[in-house]
Formats: structure tokens, C-alpha cells, sequence
């Protein structure tokens, strides 16, 4: 069986162009969100299709670093200003909106949790398909969906970069561990980037050596400290996932397609006045839809 999945807040976030960062009467985001999905299942034809949402920041993660993302919003609101300002003020409505396309219009399965994140589910969704028997493919910008790929048949498709690997064939999770990741606000060891990491695990391995045994060797145990931290972080390995959970999301990944509810997705795109997509709705838009509706 074949399976793609989409990293539903990032995929959404990438829909921030600057002819949709404008405030305007109708919202352009949906619109832009609605042709990269369309893409997307149009080059990666599946069985199954997976939109996967974090709804919560990660409880754990914070338990072990509260710092973790606390930043993000005040970063923001701190570079916010006019124009800009005013346009952000409608994000969160119109990533809402994306959902509700999702949930109530598409024929794909939506997949949250409250306290993980949608990369933590993704590998939940590993754990239970990624036999070796199923394909699948991830559509995310996050190098974090790279740790997927040590399941056989796990494919990372980057709308804007194509397809994804490690970095020079280096674990990206232990890389992130010894640099850091911006991003999710996590700090790595002082004057460590990137290259420095992946010549660090380049020389370990060469030694035949694990990177925490380097680190120890060297005495710099202040690094020590920060990497089994921030692996702990970043790897998602290290994810517990309650039983719970676990057989919500099987429950949720085996069950049929929604169907495609093709007028209720006409009238909005009406009520939005996505003109072009209306002009090619019948002949372009929904059949592609209309494919994989069970």
C-alpha cells in the first residue's frame, strides 16, 4: 500500500508567498495551500492520504528544556509592524481554514495529538506502516522528517527542494544534538555549526567510536551535557508514545478515505472567489480528487 503524508503546519507555513502576505477581502493562503496539495497527490499517487497537525507544543521536550520554542511567538510579535502586522492578525483564521479544508472537504485522514508535534507522529506512523511491505512518502520542509528515512520504503519530498537525505550520509538528529536548531530554539555546543558536526561524526565514526565517547575522551564534558541533552530533544527515537495513542493513530492510518466532498469545497472556493482555480475546477481540480475517493 502507498501512503502520502503531508506536515500539515509546515506545508501550510510554506504557503506564506508575497502575494498571499496581503491583506485582502477574500484569504489567499487556502488558495495557495489548496494548488500544492493538488500538486502533490498528482506526483505521488497513494492509497492512502495522511495530513498530519500539531495542535499543542511538545510537553515532554519542554519538560526537559522549557526554553524549547518559548521564543517564537515574542520573536514575531517583536518584528511585526504595519502592513505586516495586519496580515498576521488574519493567520491564524485562515490556517484554520486549511484544516477545515482538510477535515471536512478533502478525502485525507487528519491525524493530532495534544502534547506532540506532527514529526512525532510521523514516526508514530513508521512505527505502525513502515514495514518494509508499505511506501511511504512525507511532503515536509523539516529536516527533522529525515530521521523517517532509516524505515525501509520512507521517501522525504521537499515541495521547493526535491528529495531529502542526510547530510552527507550523517545521522541529521546527531548533527542537530552538537549544532543546535534555530529553529526549535535549541542551543548546541559553543562554536559547533553544522560542518563542525559532521566532521565531529565523521572522526568518530572513523574511530570507531560513538560520539558521546569522543566527546568524554576530549573532557569536554560541558559539551557532553548539552548533546545528551539535545539528542534527547531532537532525536525522535526518544518519543513515548502512550498505548493509547498508539492504537488511536493505527485505528486512524488503516480506516478508509473520507470521501471527496466536492460541492462543499465549490461553494468556499466560490465564497472565496478563487477564481482561477473555479476556472479549472471541473476539468483539473477535482478529478484529481475525485481519483482517489473511495
Amino acid at each position: 500500500m502507498k501512503y502520502t503524508i503531508f506536515d500539515g503546519n509546515n506545508l501550510i507555513a510554506r504557503c506564506l508567498l508575497p502575494w498571499t502576505m496581503v491583506v485582502s477581502k477574500n484569504d489567499r493562503i487556502p488558495y495557495a495551500f489548496l494548488r500544492t496539495i493538488r500538486k502533490a497527490i498528482v506526483d505521488f499517487p497513494a492509497d492512502r492520504f495522511l495530513f498530519l497537525r500539531d495542535i499543542s507544543a511538545s510537553k515532554f521536550r519542554q519538560e526537559i528544556f522549557p526554553e524549547y520554542k518559548v521564543k517564537r511567538k515574542e520573536v514575531k510579535n517583536k518584528n511585526m509592524e504595519g502592513k505586516k502586522a495586519e496580515f498576521w492578525k488574519t493567520y491564524p483564521r485562515q490556517q484554520k481554514a486549511c484544516f477545515t479544508i482538510v477535515k471536512e472537504m478533502l478525502p485525507m485522514t487528519l491525524i493530532e495529538a495534544d502534547g506532540f508535534e506532527a514529526d512525532d507522529l510521523a514516526w508514530l506512523v513508521c512505527e505502525i506502516v513502515a514495514d518494509g511491505t508499505n511506501e511511504l512518502t512525507f511532503v515536509s520542509t523539516d529536516d527533522d522528517y529525515i530521521q523517517l528515512t532509516k524505515f525501509p520504503k520512507v521517501k522525504i519530498w521537499n515541495p521547493w527542494k526535491k528529495w531529502r537525505e542526510a547530510p552527507e550520509k550523517c545521522d541529521i538528529a546527531q548533527i542537530k544534538a552538537l549544532s543546535g536548531c534555530k529553529t526549535d530554539e535549541i542551543p548546541g555546543i559553543k562554536g559547533v555549526g553544522e560542518k563542525t558536526a559532521i566532521r565531529m561524526l565523521k572522526e568518530a565514526n572513523a574511530a570507531g567510536a560513538d560520539i558521546e565517547e569522543l566527546l568524554e575522551n576530549t573532557g569536554n564534558f560541558e559539551a557532553l551535557d548539552i548533546y545528551r541533552r539535545n539528542i534527547k530533544l531532537v532525536d525522535l527515537s526518544f518519543v513515548e508514545f502512550p498505548t493509547s495513542l498508539r492504537e488511536e493513530v493505527t485505528k486512524l492510518v488503516l480506516k478508509d478515505e473520507p470521501q471527496f466532498c466536492e460541492e462543499k469545497l465549490k461553494e468556499y472556493a466560490v465564497s472565496q472567489n478563487m477564481k482561477q482555480l473555479l476556472s479549472t475546477f471541473e476539468e483539473n481540480f477535482a478529478p484529481a480528487w475525485r481519483d482517489i475517493s473511495f
